[in-house]
């Protein structure tokens, strides 16, 4: 009876968002993304900055062979103008635990809001790309830009940027939660994102981890779950082979690009948590742009 309310409830919201769901029920294979790029579809474009690029020793060629052939391309920096612009809005915006509106708090208060809520697995900031100027330029950074629209085969649509602490935390339940187990995402046919540490990030710090050339190469029985699963670390590696892990480390600034249908998580941090800004490209939106909340909506904790 289960399986067959599920089903029914996946009809019902198949019916109402049929291009959503239909990506969220095929996407998942790699010969249906290969497919889909080809077909025509229509999204406004990312908008561009006029200011030149922050990043202009990157050749974006050499970026896009390295995800076609990886699924990662590390080796971007931000200035350090743009990281103290970025820490000074996370050090005095309030940022809101395990992704609830309801629970704002500014982060120099960490301990305290724990002891009022619980665990905090992580904290989001919404709205960041319009409150935060540095963050706003990054996200039409004509770079950035070039390489989303030449990785995807078409101009690149803009579809959100998060930034997000990822705290220090024994609750295992958070760890599957907020992306700390191997998984790959499933937001359109055909996605890139940029990731940007803000804090320095070493092995104890809550590395991300990459399987690479999993986005081309998927084993069967990974390619069938839903994002909502979880692998553990054993099991990837007998899929994919230890040597094909990569973790990417390096002082506040540090960045790449990243195939999300590439396997990965955000390692545990173990002793300082991770701030970190993560910006999205896609075919198509669905009309979910991450990171952003009616500011009506937020509340404090205090």
């Amino acid at each position: 009876m289960a399986a067959l309310e599920k089903v029914g409830q996946y009809g019902s919201r198949l019916a109402r968002r049929p291009h959503y769901y239909a990506m969220r029920l095929f996407g998942r294979f790699v010969t249906v993304q290969r497919a889909v790029r080809h077909l025509p579809l229509s999204a406004p474009p990312a908008p561009r900055t006029a200011s030149p690029s922050l990043f202009p020793d990157v050749d974006p060629a050499t970026v896009v062979t390295a995800l076609q052939r990886d699924g990662i391309c590390v080796g971007l920096h931000l200035p350090p103008a743009t990281v103290e612009a970025i820490r000074h809005y996370a050090d005095t915006a309030p940022c809101y635990a395990n992704f609830d509106p309801k629970l704002g708090f500014p982060i120099a208060r960490l301990a305290e809001a724990t002891e009022r809520i619980g665990p905090i697995g992580a904290a989001e900031y919404f709205n960041a790309a319009e409150q935060c100027a540095a963050i706003k330029q990054l996200t039409g950074d004509p770079l950035l830009l070039d390489v989303a629209s030449r990785y995807l085969g078409r101009q690149a649509a803009w579809m959100g940027t998060l930034l997000r602490w990822t705290m220090v935390s024994s609750a295992a339940h958070l760890h599957a939660t907020y992306g700390q187990m191997f998984h790959f995402d499933l937001d359109d046919y055909a996605v890139l994102k940029f990731f940007f540490y803000l804090t320095p990030v070493d092995a104890l710090s809550g590395p991300h981890v990459c399987v690479r050339g999993s986005h081309r190469m998927r084993r069967i029985r990974p390619a069938y779950y839903s994002t909502r699963m979880r692998l553990p670390d054993d099991r990837v590696e007998r899929f994919y082979g230890r040597d094909s892990i990569v973790r990417v480390f390096g002082p506040a600034g540090t960045g790449f690009a990243l195939d999300p249908f590439c396997v990965h998580k955000g390692s545990v941090p173990v002793q300082h948590p991770r701030l970190s800004l993560q910006i999205q490209f896609v075919l198509r939106t669905y009309g979910f742009p991450y990171g952003t909340r009616d500011p009506a909506e937020l509340q404090s904790v205090f």
